[in-house]
């Protein structure tokens, strides 16, 4: 029996090899009006389609370990739907503040997206991660490492900063309870 964590891991693939090969930007399919195979726009497009299903995961993951006792409660206290809703999210806020966080970090690391659809064009629609591609192909493995430390900082340095914040918003939530 496929279990429903097997099923997300399905989709993310799925969706990333449909996204980029077909479905959405190349010319001759179905939204290839949008002209948008080889620009800027549709590298963040791709990268945005591809982080959606590790967000999807990830949040509703938090919010299914949000104590059902506490919704029930916020229902008997007469909360409608989208009031138990936010409640929900804003229980699960330490989980989906790390879904963003591994979205950004998925996003800035993903080469397989930025080549098939952005073309990898040096200058317009490179990232660090293809870059490190396109110096590992020419043999420059030297640059290829320097770059490939640069996004590993960069990445280390959005999630520590994003970490922080959120601890930060953790501590004041304790503060104002207390």
């Amino acid at each position: 029996m496929i279990t429903a964590s097997q099923v997300e891991l399905i989709s993310i693939g799925v969706l990333g090899v449909a996204f980029s090969r077909a479905l959405l930007l190349f010319r001759e399919a179905p939204f290839g009006f949008l002209d948008m195979i080889y620009t800027v726009r549709g590298v963040i497009l791709a990268q945005t389609v591809l982080s959606l299903p590790l967000v999807a995961a990830l949040t509703a993951a938090a919010v299914q370990a949000v104590p059902g006792a506490l919704l029930d409660q916020a229902r008997a206290l007469g909360a409608r739907r989208r009031q138990v809703w936010w409640l929900a999210l804003r229980e699960a806020r330490v989980g989906v503040f790390a879904a963003g966080i591994a979205a950004l970090g998925s996003s800035l690391s993903e080469v397989g997206a930025v080549v098939l659809v952005g073309g990898n064009i040096t200058g317009q629609t490179q990232t660090l991660a293809s870059a490190v591609l396109v110096e590992v192909s020419a043999g420059d493995y030297g640059r290829a490492v320097a770059l490939g430390l640069i996004l590993l900082g960069l990445i280390l340095v959005i999630a520590a900063v994003l970490t922080v914040a959120q601890q930060g918003r953790a501590r004041l939530a304790l503060r104002r309870a207390s």
